[in-house]
């Protein structure tokens, strides 16, 4: 586990010349053509202090999470950064999978998730959306998680199509897509309970949020972390049913045409999909004694 520290600064809020002293400083750090400078860093290293001293010298300041002003500033948010030893000492994580499909946004009358076959390749056997919180599956990976028997989860057909939607598009059998599997979205009626009231749970713009908001988008704020790990107390966890996949009860995030209620994998589920080399980026979800 590390944390890794980015700092970014644009050129509306900086200068050409500004960029490449950055970028002298720490190459290569400047996006071409000089429109914006982007660094990362582990904790420690003494380069972002440095780096950071340079940006508030030139009357830049921190740019705040859900900083809405006028000011000019900078960017500087933190990720902590888990690896396979880390995750397997979690009995719950959530996925940020993000394979670009972001043009699931319709289902239709039958409750089938429409999907763009230009978003495709041969190679997706599983696909997430963060948007939105859709899951996909292929064909063969379905097989295997119905074999493995995890409990709570269900697939729905989905449907391929080509051409614009809605206005100029058809429906599409899958057989008839080129090297393309049958897509299945993963589904489940299991809710988990509110997240821990020792989170600071907010709005788009940084206001409270009660826990268990299902109508809004909530974030959960952690201090300059882009992602805020999810926490759960015990006995509210250990208060719904068994299950390898469930879905949040608060749409995490910014709303989406479908939502953005995140997944829940149990620990079983996450080794059968490491062992597929399903490519998703994971997080822990924390259980809290009842007492913190």
């Amino acid at each position: 586990m590390k944390k890794v520290i980015s700092i970014s600064a644009n050129r509306s809020d900086t200068s050409r010349e500004i960029l490449e002293q950055l970028d002298q400083m720490h190459p290569p750090g400047v996006v071409l053509p000089a429109s914006a400078f982007r660094a990362q860093f582990v904790e420690g290293d003494s380069k972002m202090a440095e780096l950071v001293a340079f940006l508030e010298a030139q009357g830049l300041r921190k740019k705040l999470p859900f900083d809405e002003s006028k000011d000019k500033t900078y960017g500087l948010v933190e990720k902590i950064e888990y690896d396979a030893v880390d995750l397997e000492h979690f009995r719950y994580l959530t996925s940020l999978a993000d394979d670009g499909v972001n043009s699931v946004k319709e289902r239709d009358e039958d409750g089938c998730l429409l999907i763009e076959r230009r978003s495709l390749t041969r190679k997706k056997k599983f696909v997430g959306t963060v948007a939105s919180s859709v899951i996909f599956v292929s064909s063969k990976l379905k097989k295997m998680i119905e074999s493995s028997g995890m409990i709570g989860v269900r697939f729905v057909p989905t449907k391929g199509y080509t051409g614009d939607y809605p206005s100029n598009y058809k429906i599409r059998p899958w057989s008839t897509l080129s090297l393309i599997q049958p897509l299945w979205e993963m589904a489940s009626d299991i809710q988990m309970p509110p997240l821990s009231p020792l989170l600071n749970l907010v709005n788009r713009v940084g206001e409270p949020m009660e826990r268990g908001t299902q109508n809004q988008g909530v974030y959960i704020r952690d201090g300059d972390y882009i992602y805020g790990d999810m926490h759960y107390l015990a006995k509210e966890l250990n208060s719904i049913e068994p299950f390898d996949f469930a879905y949040t009860r608060e749409s995490l995030g910014p709303l989406a045409p479908l939502g953005c209620r995140l997944p829940v994998f149990s620990q079983r589920f996450y080794q059968l999909l490491c062992k597929q080399d399903v490519p998703v980026e994971w997080r822990p979800i924390h259980v809290d004694s009842d007492c913190e």
